[in-house]
């Protein structure tokens, strides 16, 4: 008969418990902790190189609730390859102090905010209301995504009035290239963790 005092009668391996669990928990893991995880066994290897569970499992963790990662890419490229893009693009989103010439309108506004879109991520500038009340509004300026391909793609609306796209972000690519107040931009980020970035 067991002794339930007996501590090896109640230890298991990590690989005792079922795939979808090891996948967790290992989503709670920093990279470099993953590596040294894959480190420790032919199993552990093959587990954490596989995109589909692993690094998709990584993606869903971080940014699950707030965008939908089956959609980046039209569903085409690798949950590595997005969760390198996205790390480097969370830092953007929020509220920015703008600082640079005025636009075509002759107007600066000196505040923009970066939102997930459900494949995407777009910037807009935030303007006072003409009307003298309190109210603001947000006129999109910056689209980020990434082709069915694996290229990052970003697009500068010069006039602001492009309505944000509901769908993925790669049928949106085929009304972009029809629409010419859209052009394609380069983004520079020039400090860690974006903390500035440069739009050309």
């Amino acid at each position: 008969m067991a002794n339930p005092k007996d501590p090896k009668e109640w230890s298991f391996s990590f690989s005792d418990f079922p795939e979808d669990v090891q996948l967790c928990i290992l989503s709670f893991l920093s990279l470099p902790d993953i590596a040294n995880f894959a480190c420790t066994s032919k199993r552990s290897v093959s587990l954490c190189c596989n995109d589909t569970k692993l690094w998709f499992a990584l993606c869903q963790r971080r940014w699950g609730p707030k965008t939908q990662i089956n959609k980046w890419g039209g569903g085409q490229i690798t949950y590595k390859l997005l969760y390198k893009t996205l790390t480097q693009w969370e830092n953007l989103i929020g509220f920015w102090r703008h600082c640079g010439r005025a636009g075509l309108s002759g107007q600066c506004p000196r505040l923009i905010i970066f939102e997930w879109g459900p494949s995407f991520v777009f910037g807009s500038r935030v303007c006072p209301s003409k009307n003298g009340t309190y109210h603001v509004t947000k006129s999109p300026f910056l689209w980020m995504g990434i082709s069915p391909d694996g290229q990052i793609v970003y697009f500068l609306d010069l006039e602001g009035q492009t309505e944000i796209p509901s769908g993925d972000f790669g049928s949106w690519l085929e009304f972009v290239c029809m629409d010419q107040n859209l052009v394609p931009a380069n983004v520079n980020f020039m400090a860690y963790n974006c903390r500035e970035f440069l739009v050309t």
